[in-house]
């Protein structure tokens, strides 16, 4: 529990003095990964966390499709939309 608190102690401490600490931060900042990292090894334990994640596996083609189709309309209409503002600017000869 400890080594979850003391990294954002030890960034603001840093964060207040006016000397470079880059190297510092990064370390710190692969200290806040392993924590994370933590929470993936719990999940290995809970049973709800298990669920989601089958979930997540079942429908990953599904979500696969949806975000194929979502880019394909972004691109579609971000044309469209920028074919109609060139065609109202006043210097459309110069694009």
């Amino acid at each position: 529990d400890l080594g979850s608190i003391v990294p954002f102690y030890v960034w603001f401490i840093l964060m207040q003095s006016d000397q470079k600490f880059g190297k510092a931060l990064s370390i710190l900042r692969m200290i806040r990964l392993v924590r994370l990292f933590r929470i993936f090894k719990l999940g290995r334990y809970s049973s709800g966390l298990q669920l989601v994640i089958q979930a997540m596996r079942k429908s990953s083609q599904a979500a696969i499709v949806l975000t194929v189709f979502l880019g394909i309309g972004i691109v579609v209409f971000s044309s469209l939309i920028f074919y109609v503002e060139k065609l109202g600017c006043p210097y459309r000869h110069a694009l």
